[in-house]
């Protein structure tokens, strides 16, 4: 028979592994095929993004040069298109480095850049590059920098003249509508051009390279290679790859997800931007899945013995709660009875609890709610700073001997009591307690004392005080 039983609990406790195996692995096997879906889905949006953005800033220069070319001022290259020209370059650089006016051999008759974005020398390999009778995107690649020379061909009376030029700064360009994508640490961004010319990559020195070149260290099975030769052909899509990462401190292949698209230029250019993700980074959240769920199935075991505890507990803090109240009412009702004022206020000062006979030193202006009354504003202004101050020590836990402070109150009446704090919790929440008691009466009669000892002292009447039995207890300075 025991036996049995434990056969049968053995049977139980495998059927629940098995079942919580099955609970854990079907949807994290779902959920992960979603996670990387949506995230693909973001990465598009935002490779799109940045796409678009790059496309309207030629739309907008090709705009900009099909309006200079026809313009006469621009054909003949007076003061006044001199002055177009210079204009439109100060408007957009530093992403346009430099604005030319070629003519029909190739020789630049008029040219404005700043040596401060580019030299000159840059410029002279850049011009010296550009042969173009139609309008089109050329990509000009030096050790130095990559630009982007867009030439549109200038007529005059129909006949060809020259060509005008804008170079544009592929790094400005980059920085401008790409940062989202380079700023996110781990992810990877690749731009090739339609010769499968690297523009940009993870590794610098790869740009201008081949990406036959750039992809044979790391491509582990030629996955980022075929990504790429997709690329160079214009298409658009999201894939994956694994290459070997220098940063994995284990060398293994790292599997990244990755979205592309291109981005198409005038005169039938176009990049391509690929944008990758490890998966590790993808699946971030979904590692917290899998472990909450691993989580739930080890606490499924010990459910009911933890609903036992937090049960029994629970029933317990509430016959604390109740004798707390109790004790707590109790003393409320005794401190009613005391014939000394006693108030308690929270740390702003906001009144919580007033006995009688703190409520009727407040007359009729103290109700039993307390509401919106503070202790403070009760103060005279000649003792409130040292009354605050006296609180905040007295809740840091320093001892003070007894005050006397000055009231106001309603009525404008003023009066003096003799003040005692500490430290006290009321209703589970940490406060203050004073203890008030009225010494208008006393400090009038020492202040008529004082007055009358003074007046003695300075009397030309000769004053003796002596007891019953004739013994001179005072006699004053006439005396004598």
């Amino acid at each position: 028979m025991m036996f049995k039983s434990f056969l049968l609990r053995t049977s139980i406790i495998i059927a629940t592994i098995a079942g919580l195996a099955v609970l854990f692995y079907l949807p994290y096997a779902t959920v992960k095929e979603k996670t990387i879906d949506s995230h693909n889905s973001e990465q598009v949006f935002l490779a799109r993004q940045a796409a678009q953005s790059i496309e309207n800033t030629f739309r907008m220069y090709g705009n900009a040069l099909r309006y200079f070319s026809s313009h006469p001022s621009i054909i003949h290259l007076d003061n006044q298109g001199q002055r177009m020209l210079f204009d439109f370059y100060a408007i957009h650089k530093p992403g346009l480095v430099s604005v030319a006016r070629l003519d029909r051999e190739g020789n630049i008759r008029h040219r404005i850049s700043s040596s401060a974005i580019i030299s000159e020398e840059i410029l002279m390999q850049a011009f010296a590059s550009i042969d173009a009778q139609q309008p089109e995107l050329i990509d000009i690649i030096t050790p130095e920098t990559t630009l982007a020379a867009y030439v549109w061909p200038v007529k005059d009376n129909d006949e060809p003249d020259g060509s005008l030029v804008f170079l544009v700064s592929f790094s400005e360009l980059s920085n401008k509508y790409l940062s989202p994508l380079k700023s996110v640490q781990g992810k990877r961004l690749w731009i090739i051009n339609h010769e499968g010319i690297v523009l940009e990559c993870p590794n610098p020195f790869h740009s201008g390279a081949h990406i036959t070149e750039t992809t044979r260290e790391v491509d582990r099975n030629s996955s980022l290679l075929a990504v790429m030769q997709e690329m160079v052909r214009g298409g658009h899509g999201e894939g994956s790859f694994e290459i070997m990462d220098n940063r994995n401190e284990k060398g293994n292949p790292l599997l990244n997800h990755v979205v592309f698209m291109p981005v198409l230029l005038p005169g039938g250019n176009y990049w391509s931007i690929a944008y990758a993700t490890p998966e590790n980074l993808v699946l971030t959240n979904m590692r917290s899945f899998r472990n909450y769920w691993l989580l739930v199935s080890s606490i499924a075991l010990f459910v009911l013995l933890l609903l036992s505890y937090f049960l029994i507990r629970s029933m317990t803090v509430a016959d604390e709660e109740k004798k707390r109240r109790a004790a707590e009412q109790q003393l409320l009702e005794l401190m009613d009875f005391t014939p000394i004022g006693i108030i308690v206020y929270d740390v702003q000062g906001n009144m919580k609890y007033a006995n009688r006979t703190a409520r009727e030193m407040w007359r009729d202006n103290m109700t039993m709610e307390l509401d919106g009354v503070n202790v403070f504003d009760f103060i005279h202004p000649d003792y409130l700073d040292s009354a605050r101050q006296r609180f905040k020590e007295v809740m840091r836990g320093v001892k003070k001997e007894p005050a006397v402070i000055k009231l106001v109150f309603p009525d404008n009446t003023e009066r003096s009591f003799e003040t005692s704090t500490a430290p006290f919790y009321f209703a589970g929440k940490r406060c203050g307690v004073t203890v008030l008691q009225d010494v208008s009466q006393r400090l009038k009669n020492e202040e008529e004392q004082r007055r009358l000892a003074t007046a003695v002292a300075h009397t030309n009447d000769s004053i003796v005080i002596t007891d019953r039995d004739g013994l001179i207890e005072y006699v004053n300075p006439a005396f004598t």
